[in-house]
């Protein structure tokens, strides 16, 4: 079985919106936006919570990174915003089949998918000022999102594989498209 081919067909189970092509525009840097996205995710303007979905939709659509700046870009401008760790926090999962295989497929708070894959592994990193590594998937060209809180214990309650690595001990985590992907480093030695 291809892989490309069979992501192709998940990415077409689900729904949620696509993203403008903000990588193929490179418009004049006009400034710093007074826009933050929170450690949870919650975009702010002027200290100010953005409290329309459609808006914050909108906002992730045409947020694209360049080096560590997050910038809003559309064809004709871009300004730079702030972003705590990452911009995006996934709140939902799916679990999808395809040709005997299944397949975890995320979703973010503003829509955007991804199913963990070799194109979107789990990458497990230390999130600055905490002990614990957390899991991460790339959304989308260099963006890159964390479970929620209750999405991550909705995970392990729901999802969770036991798995003891070499070196490692028994280690959580899900599994994906027949692969696995440690939620944590090591659990026990086993």
């Amino acid at each position: 079985m291809n892989q490309v081919d069979a992501l192709k067909r998940l990415y077409d189970q689900l729904e949620g919106r696509r993203a403008y092509p903000v990588e193929q525009w490179d418009p004049p840097f006009c400034g710093d936006m007074d826009i933050r996205i929170d450690g949870d995710g919650r975009w702010w303007y002027r200290e100010n919570p953005i409290d329309r979905p459609e808006l914050v939709r909108l906002f992730a659509a045409i947020l694209k990174r360049e080096g560590h700046d997050y910038m809003l870009v559309t064809p004709v401008e871009k300004v730079r915003i702030q972003v705590k760790d990452v911009p995006f926090v996934f709140t939902r999962y799916r679990i999808l089949e395809d040709q005997g295989l299944t397949w975890l497929a995320l979703e973010t708070e503003t829509g955007d998918n991804v199913v963990v894959s070799a194109e979107h592994p789990i990458e497990l990193r230390q999130r600055a000022g905490e002990s614990v590594e957390l899991p991460y998937v790339e959304v989308r060209n260099n963006l890159w999102g964390v479970p929620g809180r209750a999405l991550y214990y909705r995970l392990i309650e729901e999802c969770l594989v036991e798995r003891a690595l070499p070196g490692q001990g028994l280690v959580w985590g899900v599994q994906s498209g027949g692969e696995f992907y440690p939620l944590s480093r090591q659990v026990s030695s086993g």
